[in-house]
């Protein structure tokens, strides 16, 4: 997978990596730093955050859900049965 942040919508889809399972995650850069205002983010410094992180993975679908964005992108494989 690769990130191209700070593209414009247009430009991501035209790029020629570009995947349409991968829609839903074209947000603007407002939506992403909504997204990621999050425990996991403020705390990410803390010597046990990575051990944490599947403690702050529901704030992160939360904030993703409350900009409409809980489809099957942001599942985890388990969850997908895969």
């Amino acid at each position: 997978m690769n990130m191209n942040l700070f593209r414009s919508e247009e430009h991501a889809r035209r790029w020629s990596g570009f995947d349409p399972a991968n829609e839903e995650a074209i947000m603007s850069v407002r939506d992403w730093a909504f997204v990621m205002m999050t425990p996991a983010t403020r705390s990410r410094l803390a010597p046990d955050s990575v051990g944490r992180l599947l403690d702050y993975r529901a704030g992160l679908l939360d904030n993703l859900a409350t900009l409409g964005r809980s489809g099957e992108r942001w599942r985890t494989r388990e969850e997908r049965g895969e």
